[in-house]
């Protein structure tokens, strides 16, 4: 599940890779061509596709972890369930590395606090703890996911945590 999206990103940075070296090739240093710098604008068309693409993966794979499923078990748990603390450090690793536009920064970061207290519990098998915190890492990934397919959409995104019709396609898969 996780191979999957670690190819795609790695095709979609060697894309990126033979795209800007193909810019860089084509373009001139002398302005004498009449393109008005043309690579340096397809250099930031492609930058932001990337940028674009980037997020996006970060957002499916935040998907695969399931964390809406694993928030349930987990509030059913009478132990922690195998498999959580691996899923929840590899969710972590995508929040904490991923390069987030400054329009969703700060509900990454929330996420990524939320995350990382939550491997905190999952190591000291503090199950009552780690229940509170499996629901607050849904709730800011719910909040992230929302507003991150907005941003990726270019679409306006509110504030108010009121998704209606707006709801994003990773919750709405989710049931929530």
């Amino acid at each position: 599940m996780f191979s999957r999206t670690r190819l795609l990103v790695l095709a979609g940075l060697a894309v990126f890779a033979i795209a800007l070296v193909g810019v860089a090739a084509c373009g001139d240093d002398d302005d004498n061509d009449g393109n008005g710098g043309a690579p340096s604008a397809q250099i930031d068309e492609l930058t932001t596709r990337l940028e674009r693409v980037e997020v996006e993966t970060a957002l499916n794979t935040l998907r695969d972890a399931e964390l809406h499923a694993i928030d349930e078990e987990m509030q059913q748990a009478s132990e922690i369930p195998a498999g959580t603390a691996g899923t929840i450090e590899i969710a972590f690793a995508i929040t904490s590395t991923t390069t987030w536009p400054d329009e969703l920064t700060a509900r990454a970061a929330e996420l990524t606090h939320a995350l990382e207290e939550f491997m905190a519990a999952l190591d000291a098998d503090d199950l009552a703890t780690a229940k509170g915190l499996s629901t607050d890492s849904h709730a800011a990934w719910h909040e992230l996911d929302h507003t991150g397919y907005s941003w990726i959409l270019g679409d306006e995104h509110t504030e108010d945590g009121d998704h209606g019709a707006g709801e994003s396609p990773a919750a709405e898969e989710m049931g929530g």
